[in-house]
């Protein structure tokens, strides 16, 4: 199995970097997939699999085209990104390139995208963004290494923990362990109502597909937000 790790996150460092370059300030900021990248493609090549690795789509886009169209699994790698449209853009553009693999999507990133969301909405954001198996784990190493011998004992993936992933009916969420990011169905306590005083505000949208014109939310929020 030939794996290939490929790291995202947006512009704003380089444009940190230039800046810090006309203040003729001698310090560059790393790219923030360095590391990771780096550590979980040799967790995996530990683990007795074929691996290569691209630290910055942005930055090194060639050299993903040619290993994604070798690649049987291709694992994205997100640490920042400025919305939910993006992920999906990206998952789109990899399939274009390697079409036969497998592609998976990690990083602190997607934690922060699934924490707030509950019961139906995380199969809607999962298919939103179109990865055959998410990932939201700040600690993904060892989940990944699972899904991979899982893969190749061809076994279900319904019993590794905290993932989503796809099949002919859809996608499913596994049982929940440690560092479980989802909510649970329900889970405001209205029973607190009575005790926080007269006023509270409460957000009762995450984000919403629509454009109707007597609501402000879309012109405030956009269609799609993660914070």
């Amino acid at each position: 199995m030939f794996v290939v790790v490929i790291g995202y996150n947006d512009t704003h460092y380089q444009r940190l970097n230039e800046r810090l370059t006309s203040l003729n300030i001698n310090f560059q900021y790393e790219r923030p997939c360095l590391h990771s990248v780096a550590s979980l493609a040799t967790a995996i090549y530990q683990n007795g699999n074929r691996v290569d690795s691209v630290h910055s789509l942005l930055d090194e886009q060639k050299n993903a085209s040619d290993l994604c169209q070798q690649a049987d699994v291709i694992i994205l790698l997100v640490e920042n990104c400025p919305n939910i449209k993006t992920l999906c853009r990206i998952v789109q553009n990899i399939r274009l390139i390697g079409t036969r693999a497998l592609v998976m999507m990690t990083g602190v990133l997607l934690t922060t995208v699934f924490q707030h969301a509950t019961g139906q909405e995380i199969g809607k954001i999962a298919a939103y963004i179109g990865a055959d198996i998410l990932i939201p784990e700040v600690h993904y190493e060892q989940t990944v290494l699972e899904i991979l011998k899982a893969f190749e004992r061809n076994t279900s993936l319904n019993d590794i923990q905290n993932i989503i992933f796809r099949d002919s009916s859809g996608y499913h969420i596994t049982k929940p362990g440690q560092g479980y990011p989802f909510r649970p169905t329900g889970y405001v306590n209205w029973k607190l109502m009575n005790h926080i005083g007269r006023e509270v505000q409460i957000n009762t949208s995450w984000s919403c597909p629509f454009r109707c014109t007597h609501c402000f939310y879309p012109g405030m929020m956009g269609r799609y937000r993660m914070y």
